[in-house]
């Protein structure tokens, strides 16, 4: 959770604050083949691809369960995960600027975070929607390892 949201900033983004949370974090504790996946390869997914789709902090959630799980796994745990995303009431981790939470319905950047940023006044650029982002981000790398190791018994 806090390194996904310390990735959201330090590594640039919600997708790679994600990957590098659950990837980044196996290739520090298990190493090989995990160490040979660049972060940077995620970049793209900020804000919903650049076109407010895919939450990106999703993006990088389901490339990480890619990575580990079967096909038909992987797609079971990515429905699990965006059932989720689609209901709570985000962001859960708010460790430094407590704010009111919304919940998306959906899986895409645009109404995840324009639900907040009705609800709060918020532009794009304001630290307050920065916040939210990067504590969604820290939710997602939590709820993902969560699930994860759930489907494999740890």
């Amino acid at each position: 959770e806090k390194r996904g949201y310390d990735g959201y900033f330090q590594k640039g983004g919600c997708a790679r604050g994600v990957a590098d949370a659950i990837i980044g974090q196996l290739a520090d504790d298990v190493g090989y083949p995990f160490n040979q996946i660049p972060i940077d390869m995620f970049a793209n997914g900020a804000t919903g691809y650049g076109a407010g789709s895919l939450c990106g902090s999703l993006a990088g959630a389901v490339n990480a369960i890619g990575l580990v799980c079967t096909p038909d796994d992987a797609k079971k745990l990515t429905q699990e995960l965006f059932a989720w995303y689609r209901k709570a009431e985000l962001p859960i981790y708010q460790p430094k600027l407590e704010s009111i939470t919304t919940v998306a319905d959906s899986v895409n950047c645009l109404e995840s975070v324009g639900h907040y940023m009705t609800a709060t006044g918020a532009a794009m650029g304001d630290d307050a929607r920065k916040e939210r982002c990067a504590g969604v981000t820290g939710d997602c790398a939590k709820k993902t390892a969560e699930l994860l190791n759930a489907h494999f018994g740890l």
